[in-house]
């Protein structure tokens, strides 16, 4: 029984080490897209830049102003969060207005 803790507790000091060791992008970009149904909708992305983050938007669902979440079906822009804003004010009152 006491091994059994032992290698229990072994491997969760080194699942928690491998664990500890993945970083997240730290920037943070919103991107306006058009969905499959040309309708706008946002998608939230951690990416080291604007260009990986269009790439990440263009693979996901994205939210409609509706709060529909379709596919994306062509990536408009990304712009870094929260530091920049869409000049589309229902655009940037709805990025405002999504949970984090």
């Amino acid at each position: 029984m006491k091994k059994m803790i032992a290698v229990g507790s072994i491997c969760a000091c080194l699942l928690a080490h491998v664990g500890s060791g993945i970083a997240l992008p730290a920037n943070e970009y919103v991107c306006r897209v058009q969905t499959n149904s040309d309708r706008v909708g946002v998608v939230l992305v951690q990416a080291d830049d604007a260009a990986i983050a269009s790439n990440v938007a263009s693979a996901v669902n994205a939210t409609r102003l509706d709060g529909v979440a379709e596919q994306v079906k062509t990536v408009v822009e990304c712009i870094p969060f929260p530091q920049e804003r869409f000049t589309d004010t229902a655009l940037q009152a709805f990025v405002d207005s999504m949970p984090r």
